[in-house]
C-alpha cells in the first residue's frame, strides 16, 4: 500500500511506457487505467480483505502477469509494486480458499448436528412428517433392534411394485433393498431414468 501511495502515477506511467513490449489483447491504456482504479479503491478500504473488483483485472499490474504477456525478445517492466501485487494476490487466493473449506467445514457440522437436533425436537413436540416416516422406517431397519421387521413387512407384502421408479430419492431405495433384496420375494422397479422430477432430492 505504501509503494502504491508514493508512487502510483509512476506505476501506471511504467506499464502504459512499455505497452509495445506487452500484449496488445491484454495491454492498452484503458485496461491499465482499470487496473490501477481497482487498486486505488483496494488500497482506500485499508483491509488485507477489502473488495478488490476482479473484473478490472488488477493483477495486470503484477510481476506475473506482466511477464506472462510480455512479448518475445522484449523485456518486462520491474517495479517493487508488481511483486507485492502477487504476494497480496497470492495472499488474498489462499485466504479465500481456507475461508472456503471452513464455510464447507461448518455446513457439514451444522447438517450433522440440525438433523438429529430437529428429529428430537419433533419428537418432544409428537410431530411427524412424511420424510421422518421413512427415517423412522429406514433406521429401524438398520438398527437391528427390530430383527423380525423386514420379515414382517415382507409377509404382509409378498409382492411389490415400485412404479415411477426414477423418482425413488436414496433413502426410499435403501428401505426397498432392506425388505427385499435380502430374501426371494419379487420386487418389480418400474420407471423411466428420463423422467426423474426428484433429481432436486438426489434421485438417481
Amino acid at each position: 500500500g505504501r509503494i502504491w501511495a508514493a508512487q502510483r502515477d509512476a506505476i501506471v506511467e511504467l506499464v502504459k511506457a512499455s505497452i509495445p513490449a506487452l500484449n496488445k489483447g491484454s495491454y492498452k491504456d484503458a485496461s491499465i487505467d482499470r487496473a490501477a482504479a481497482a487498486w486505488d479503491a483496494y488500497f482506500r478500504e485499508d483491509a488485507a480483505l477489502a473488495a478488490l473488483d476482479a473484473e478490472a483485472k488488477p493483477e495486470l499490474l503484477s510481476t506475473s502477469i506482466l511477464t506472462k504477456r510480455t512479448n518475445k525478445n522484449q523485456s518486462t517492466p520491474t517495479q517493487a509494486f508488481f511483486d507485492a501485487a502477487d504476494a497480496v494476490l497470492a495472499a488474498r487466493s489462499a485466504i479465500a480458499g481456507a475461508l472456503d473449506l471452513a464455510r464447507l467445514r461448518l455446513i457439514r457440522d451444522l447438517i450433522d448436528a440440525v438433523g438429529p437436533d430437529l428429529r428430537q425436537r419433533k419428537r418432544e413436540r409428537r410431530v411427524i412428517s412424511f420424510d421422518d416416516m421413512l427415517y423412522n422406517l429406514y433406521a429401524a431397519l438398520e438398527s437391528g433392534d427390530h430383527p423380525v421387521l423386514a420379515a414382517s413387512l415382507r409377509e404382509k407384502f409378498p409382492v411389490a411394485l415400485i412404479d415411477e421408479f426414477q423418482d425413488t430419492d436414496p433413502l426410499q431405495f435403501a428401505i426397498f433393498e432392506r425388505i427385499y433384496a435380502r430374501g426371494r420375494l419379487p420386487a418389480f422397479l418400474v420407471g423411466d431414468p428420463k423422467q426423474a422430477i426428484y433429481s432436486f432430492r438426489n434421485a438417481d
